[in-house]
């Protein structure tokens, strides 16, 4: 090992010890006996250690695949509906997408909040029947696991839209 520090620091210096996992180098000069601290050593070692640890970090969480049922979203696996009812009229709002579910009433001049299942990326329209008796579906959107999307019931029915 002396060979080698000789070549890369010059015949005045030799190795002593090289200590643990902390890389601390002592080197003696031949000459004057005295013993000098590397540090560049120390600071190069704790770079490494600290990019060791981010790499190993970053590498343990798992990717979810978008070919999987769980979707590639969000993946929460849910999805959230606010509603905001701009009619008189109190609605009951059904999401339609591969089958058809009831969400909940929004009162008339109010707001309502909904969370539904939804485990992969799909279609989405709402339909809303007023209590007065006139019924609406509207526009459909793609939505993903974990998004919210926006309902606006408007008081000439059919000008109700949906939005992410």
């Amino acid at each position: 090992m002396g060979g080698r520090l000789d070549r890369v620091l010059g015949r005045r210096w030799q190795a002593v010890a090289v200590r643990g996992w902390r890389t601390a180098v002592s080197v003696r000069q031949r000459t004057g006996g005295s013993a000098v601290r590397v540090a560049v050593v120390q600071a190069c070692t704790v770079v490494v250690a600290a990019l060791v640890a981010t790499g190993c970090a970053s590498g343990s969480r798992e990717v979810p695949s978008p070919f999987e049922g769980g979707g590639g979203g969000g993946g929460s696996g849910s999805i959230r509906v606010n509603a905001v009812n701009n009619n008189f009229n109190e609605a009951t709002v059904r999401a339609l997408y591969r089958g058809e579910r009831r969400l909940g009433i929004v009162p008339g001049n109010g707001r309502a909040s909904f969370n539904m299942p939804w485990p992969a990326i799909n279609d989405l329209r709402v339909r809303i029947d007023l209590l007065a008796g006139d019924r609406f579906t509207t526009n459909r959107i793609a939505v993903n696991p974990g998004e919210t999307v926006y309902l606006t019931i408007e008081s000439p029915l059919h000008r109700s839209w949906l939005r992410r």
